[in-house]
């Protein structure tokens, strides 16, 4: 009997220390913006108000004139000082002029990317892959249309790049795309979805045929088409959405945008799309679950 004391002993212990069905879990702490979710800062600093360049250290090579693996960003009015996290949105680019006053024109002059920055107080870039360089999209083992597994580390790299810039809140980083960047923005939501809050397209090709059979997580979609589009099928367009849908995604069509002010209703208007984008994009956060 005397034996069995320091058993008996270690088993009261061990039963004190074990929570009852009475006590109040432990509140979670954690800060939170309006919404509700997270606010997770990457930490980033360096980065400064207006347009900047940042090459990619593994893949630019400038001593070429094609342009090269480059992050371009514009940071908002005050980001230097900076005292909370913000939203990051990339717009992930396939077809741009190979020198730099051309890409401005489109970026700047018609996407008015600069502006956007301005009007939401977000850091906004632009993620130039290196297609002029060479690089054409391959198929990978998923028999998917669309990708490199170069351009796949790129474009995670310049996340990270950006996340070492800028004060960005992990739990709103955004991207979008038109035509076949568009392809490429639900290339990049199915593949790296724990990085990715939510992802549009305008107008582009669904990169997956067949669909995927499983998702690392269901990112938020916006399916974006001119009804008078004479160029990109309705069908297509819904063929990206149903496909979200199917995987567990929030999806919001917006097929009543009206991109007749552009060259076409085919093309990309800013005015158009910024407001309701930037409003569906302020909607969604990454769930706590997959956020360290």
């Amino acid at each position: 009997m005397i034996r069995a004391l320091p058993v008996l002993a270690s088993l009261v212990v061990a039963l004190a220390a074990c929570p009852t069905g009475d006590e109040e879990p432990t509140p979670d702490t954690r800060p939170r913006d309006a919404q509700g979710c997270l606010i997770v800062d990457s930490g980033g600093s360096g980065g400064v108000a207006g347009r900047q360049w940042h090459p990619d250290p593994v893949l630019a090579t400038p001593e070429d004139d094609a342009p090269d693996y480059t992050i371009l960003a514009w940071g908002p009015p005050g980001i230097e000082e900076a005292t909370e996290p913000v939203p990051l949105t990339v717009f992930v680019s396939r077809t741009l002029p190979d020198d730099e006053p051309g890409m401005l024109a489109i970026l700047e002059d018609e996407l008015q990317l600069h502006q956007l920055a301005l009007d939401t107080g977000w850091v906004v870039a632009v993620a130039v892959p290196g297609a002029y360089e060479g690089n054409l999209p391959t198929a990978d083992d998923l028999g998917l249309n669309i990708g490199t597994q170069r351009d796949d580390e790129y474009f995670i790299r310049s996340l990270d790049r950006l996340e070492e810039l800028f004060p960005i809140n992990r739990s709103r980083v955004h991207i979008f795309g038109s035509h076949g960047s568009g392809g490429w923005a639900t290339h990049y939501a199915h593949f790296y979805g724990d990085r990715i809050t939510t992802t549009a397209n305008q107008a582009g090709y669904n990169p997956f045929d067949p669909w995927p059979p499983a998702w690392l997580r269901p990112v938020p979609f916006m399916a974006i088409r001119d009804p008078q589009d004479p160029f990109f099928p309705l069908d297509a367009m819904e063929d990206s959405a149903r496909m979200f849908e199917a995987a567990g995604a929030a999806v919001e069509r917006f097929y009543d945008y009206d991109g007749s002010a552009g060259r076409s209703p085919h093309e990309w208007v800013s005015d158009a799309i910024f407001p309701r984008l930037t409003a569906f994009q302020a909607r969604h956060c990454i769930e706590d679950d997959w956020l360290q």
